[in-house]
């Protein structure tokens, strides 16, 4: 996959190899400042008369003060465009360092999935959890005869299991002949109204025991096939589960190297654009130098 590993250079037009770092373009804009206020404190001084202070009686006269001279007028204009210089100065070189801190700050915060973004790069996709076939999955993929034949076993092995199973209606009635025929007769004591059961086999025991049996291997019968075909569909559930699983590791590991070899990018971006934008230094414009080196010179004079 291609990466292009995109700058943040929209400010870049700003910086260089060759320029000044933030922190002595800090310093000259405070000099730059200290510069302006000065001037901005004699032009609030300006008055454009002469105050002079006389006492009645006397000929002494005191100036107090003078007023500004045609050479201070002339001045005016130079002097405010010196303040206009190096407000420009300050305003440039304070927004350039404000970004160049926003340059560190953006990649410091800068996620992951932005990053890929502004790389165009498309990011894979966590593999999903898949389910494996249930019971009803397979019954739905058989042909009518198939399922048809599993519904037929059910019903028999239910139906003949009623019987023969323990409280069903030919176990429970086997079970009662073989009472009677052990005990044929039950007397009930009453007095005179004593009442004697007496109790006679309809069917032979053996035909009874016959039958039994005979329910008995159908119900087998019937079972065993249709528990071979469950533990065929069981087997197949358990088959697709492996498979299902199998393709999800192996889908989770190709995601997850896929993602680490980006996520490896990333930070590499970050850690190697830091270190350029930390390094940058900040270009000063052909028509700032003049008042960016005076405002220097200024503040190496003693």
């Amino acid at each position: 996959m291609e990466n292009t590993n995109k700058k943040q250079g929209v400010n870049d037009v700003f910086f260089g190899e060759a320029g000044v770092t933030s922190s002595s373009a800090n310093r000259t804009a405070e000099r730059a400042k200290e510069w302006y206020e000065v001037i901005e404190r004699e032009l609030e001084s300006m008055h454009f008369y002469t105050t002079s202070l006389s006492v009645i009686g006397s000929d002494k006269i005191d100036i107090i003060s003078k007023g500004w001279t045609k050479e201070q007028l002339d001045e005016i204009k130079e002097k405010v465009n010196k303040i206009i210089l190096a407000k420009k100065l300050i305003s440039y070189l304070r927004e350039t360092v404000k970004a160049k801190a926003k340059m560190d700050n953006d990649l410091s915060n800068l996620k992951f999935q932005d990053w890929a973004a502004m790389n165009n790069i498309e990011l894979p996709v966590r593999p999903e959890v898949k389910y494996a076939k249930t019971r009803e999955d397979i019954l739905s993929e058989m042909t009518i005869k198939e399922r048809c034949r599993i519904f037929e076993l059910e019903c028999e092995a239910a139906c003949y299991g009623k019987l023969i199973h323990k409280y069903g209606s030919l176990s429970n009635a086997r079970d009662l002949l073989n009472k009677k025929l052990q005990q044929p007769t039950d007397v009930v004591a009453n007095g005179r109204d004593t009442l004697i059961y007496t109790y006679e086999e309809t069917v032979s025991p053996e035909m009874v025991e016959d039958l039994f049996f005979e329910m008995n291997q159908c119900h087998n019968k019937a079972q065993a096939e249709l528990n071979g075909l469950n533990a065929k569909i069981d087997k197949e559930i358990d088959a697709d589960e492996i498979r299902v699983n199998n393709e999800h590791l192996r889908e989770t590991g190709e995601y997850n190297r896929a993602i680490a070899e980006l996520e490896a990018q990333f930070f590499k971006y970050v850690k190697d654009e830091r270190t350029r934008v930390r390094a940058l230094n900040i270009i000063i414009p052909n028509h700032l130098k003049g008042v960016y080196d005076m405002v220097n010179q200024l503040g190496k004079k003693k």
